[in-house]
């Protein structure tokens, strides 16, 4: 089991039960209670072993929202993917819900993009977020974590990489191997059908309606707009997310994605 999956689940349908979406009847008898560790237990059991409601629930929140036929408004995701308690509207966390919602694997808080930074919406915070999004995926291939971020000198990596592997690595060269790297994986999306508008999020994620209360009280995230500045900043078309011939032949070693989408310009 996925925690993160799972987890969100239980929380999903916690909500639903307090809400009076769900019923104990809907559940197999289970009265989910927030609080009710006997409750998540169940719950857990019941998807573990595929059996009554848990046959729905080991679906996801989306897919479980579908077969019950009603808590579609309790939705937590990103194209249908939970994400982790990483919230995007927490202050100086909200470029996340781009990550969430436009990374070519939604929901994820290990994909790349700025986090915590004051730059306004506009071409400069496009470029920083196509910049991290490619550092994360060198970080990715290469095997380190995440948080070495934190940890390592600038540019360490690159001495990392180049004792490693026995070439010679600049920042500039690991920057364009990521953008590479993320431009294959979006295209691999967009040859799949999955466009712009298919990428969603769960408006509560991007604080749609914006909570009253608490630390996040009255926030809500200009998700679209951060989508905007980021396509454009990729090089791709800011409508559909298709990548765009001259990017990919700036990006280089690409002729397959070319020859796929640009056939008629062989």
């Amino acid at each position: 089991f996925d925690t993160i999956s799972a987890g969100s689940v239980i929380a999903w349908v916690l909500e639903c039960y307090e809400n009076g979406v769900l019923t104990k009847e809907d559940l197999d008898g289970i009265e989910a209670v927030w609080g009710s560790g006997e409750a998540e237990v169940a719950l857990m059991e019941k998807m573990y072993k595929a059996e009554g409601c848990g046959k729905k629930l080991i679906l996801g929140q989306k897919a479980a929202a579908d077969a019950f036929g009603k808590g579609h408004e309790y939705l937590a995701v990103a194209n249908g993917v939970e994400p982790g308690m990483h919230d995007a509207r927490m202050p100086g966390n909200g470029s996340l819900v781009r990550v969430f919602q436009y990374d070519p694997t939604p929901g994820r808080h290990t994909k790349g993009g700025v986090r915590r930074t004051p730059l306004p919406i506009g071409p400069e915070r496009g470029a920083a977020d196509v910049a991290a999004a490619a550092n994360t995926e060198i970080t990715n291939c290469s095997g380190l974590c995440s948080f070495s971020g934190m940890a390592f000198f600038p540019h360490t990596s690159t001495t990392f990489l180049s004792s490693v592997i026995g070439r010679e690595f600049t920042p500039e060269l690991l920057q364009s191997i990521g953008k590479r790297i993320t431009m294959l994986r979006h295209s691999f999306n967009i040859r799949e059908g999955l466009t712009r508008d298919k990428m969603w999020i769960s408006p509560r994620l991007a604080g749609r309606p914006a909570i009253k209360d608490g630390p996040n009280a009255g926030i809500t995230l200009e998700n679209e707009a951060m989508g905007d500045i980021f396509f454009e900043a990729m090089g791709c078309d800011v409508k559909t997310g298709m990548p765009l011939k001259e990017t990919l032949e700036k990006l280089g070693s690409l002729e397959s994605v070319i020859d796929y989408f640009y056939p008629e310009d062989k």
